[in-house]
């Protein structure tokens, strides 16, 4: 956290775990924000940011991935 930019939910408390959902082989926790802070001045980590700076040949990958995992839940729910 030495070189962050800003946090939310670390440290002193300032989240807390609502509820989860188990899925096969992941865990999706839903959480209360209810803290944070900017610690410096810097651009902060958004998606578009780290996909900006991501190699060429892992955003492609990336982006399969996704179609994959879209085109799965869609099935999954019937929509396609």
């Amino acid at each position: 956290m030495d070189r962050a930019v800003a946090e939310i939910g670390q440290n002193d408390r300032k989240s807390r775990v609502a509820s989860t959902l188990d899925a096969e082989e992941l865990t999706i926790f839903l959480a209360d924000v209810v803290g944070g802070g900017r610690h410096r001045s810097g651009e902060l980590l958004t998606l578009h940011t780290l996909r900006e700076h991501l190699p060429k040949e892992w955003l492609a990958e990336w982006a399969t991935s996704r179609e994959r995992q879209i085109s799965e839940a869609r099935r999954r729910r019937g929509l396609r």
